[in-house]
């Protein structure tokens, strides 16, 4: 195979690769404008069913038959939640609150500089891990 019909090949994969892209948008919109139209009678069937999360299959007047998944997500205010822990023992806070500690690397970087031993001890948790990322079986353009 030469050079110049690899090169438009590639270039023909890129155009394809564009109107897929597009095309995704453009499915994407559509989607998000059928979920606003029944979003609220999904949620009405789930409150009707006295549940707050899962599935619901809706039939429209011409007999179209339409399935909704409805998810529940939770946030939690982080401060507030460590204001309340103050008034907890420490193992109580540990069976009540999820607790998850990182040190950014930078922060690791500068601790080794400033304070050797601090960062041997903070060293013993630290887990390094290199990750070779392919993205997909598409050749890299």
């Amino acid at each position: 195979m030469n050079i110049e019909h690899l090169k438009a090949l590639r270039e023909q994969r890129k155009e394809v690769v564009a109107l897929i892209e597009q095309q995704k948008s453009i499915l994407q919109q559509i989607d998000d404008r059928i979920t606003d139209v029944l979003s609220d009678n999904a949620f009405k069937i789930m409150e009707a069913a006295g549940k707050n999360s899962g599935d619901v299959t809706m039939t429209l007047a011409d007999g179209t038959k339409y399935k909704a998944s409805v998810s529940k997500t939770v946030k939690w205010d982080s401060d507030a939640l460590k204001e309340v822990a103050k008034d907890f023992t420490w193992e109580e806070v540990r069976s009540m609150f999820k607790i998850d500690f990182s040190v950014p690397e930078a922060n690791y970087q500068a601790l080794q500089k400033l304070k050797p031993e601090l960062a041997e001890k903070v060293a013993a948790a630290r887990t390094k891990r290199s990750v070779v990322s392919s993205g997909n079986d598409r050749p890299t353009l």
